[in-house]
């Protein structure tokens, strides 16, 4: 058995390539690149949790939110909906730059909660992808 002389030389594919899991070695124990790619992966993640009510919240109480809804429902595609969320401004948090990663994965976990919503400011929101499907009741 060799055993290797440094943590980096375990991993001996990347994430990417080991889809997406992180290689250990022995015991639990991981290379400091997988460890650090753990950290940032959980990082983002809390991050896009708390952002993403935020990022809702600031939607929704903006004057002509309907009709953001109603623009952003008719974006065919998922990177449309998430550009169109980052464009509004909505999903830029405190200190973010708005081309950051953090900022397009709360954009896009943004639209799709919007896009969930059933009512909005007291209109009642249509499921389908389609323009005017909207009542106000």
């Amino acid at each position: 058995m060799t055993i290797p002389s440094s943590p980096e030389s375990v991993v001996s594919c990347s994430a990417p390539q080991c889809g997406g899991a992180y290689s250990t070695w022995g015991f639990g124990w991981m290379s400091s690149g997988a460890a650090k790619q753990l950290a940032n992966n959980q990082t983002q993640s809390a991050v896009v949790a708390a952002g993403t009510p935020y990022c809702v919240a600031r939607f929704e109480q903006q004057p002509n939110a309907v009709a953001s809804w109603q623009a952003l429902k008719k974006s065919t595609a998922d990177y449309n909906q998430s550009d169109y969320v980052t464009k509004g401004g909505w999903a830029t948090l405190a200190g973010e730059k708005a081309d950051s990663d953090i900022t397009f994965a709360v954009a896009d976990a943004c639209a799709t909660k919007l896009l969930a919503l059933k009512e909005l400011n007291g209109a009642t929101l249509s499921s389908a992808k389609q323009p005017g499907n909207i009542s106000t009741e």
